[in-house]
């Protein structure tokens, strides 16, 4: 194992201003949705009727993951979103380098099943 050194405040930093940027967009979507006029919300299922996933849960991925990728070249992202696609059988591929686990829009389910905005980024 390769020896590694994070500076873990500009991880925090830099974590931090990604969830906002990412708590922005869903924030405007939401907000878009419980107008009168009601955005349209594109909504595709997963492995079942509760494992959903809307352009907003990937646009807020993308966002997180293409700022980590910018100052963090060499760390490796699981998102939830995005993990598994294209893998045989969702195979978990982590190694030694240090790795990023992201749930972009944790209550993807209650934000879509109602007005209210319940939902957080972890």
């Amino acid at each position: 194992m390769a020896d590694i050194t994070i500076d873990l405040e500009l991880a925090l930093t830099v974590a931090t201003d990604l969830a906002i940027q990412a708590g922005e967009q869903l924030l405007a979507r939401a907000q878009q949705r419980i107008t009168p006029s009601g955005a349209q919300l594109t909504i595709v299922q997963k492995l079942n009727a509760v494992d959903l996933v809307t352009e907003a849960d990937e646009d807020a991925e993308n966002i997180i993951r293409n700022g980590l990728k910018k100052h963090f070249p060499d760390h490796s992202f699981v998102g939830e979103e995005s993990y598994g696609q294209g893998m045989p059988n969702n195979q978990y591929i982590v190694g030694d380098e240090p790795t990023w686990v992201v749930d972009p829009l944790d209550g993807t389910v209650s934000n879509i099943g109602s007005n209210y905005v319940l939902w957080y980024i972890e």
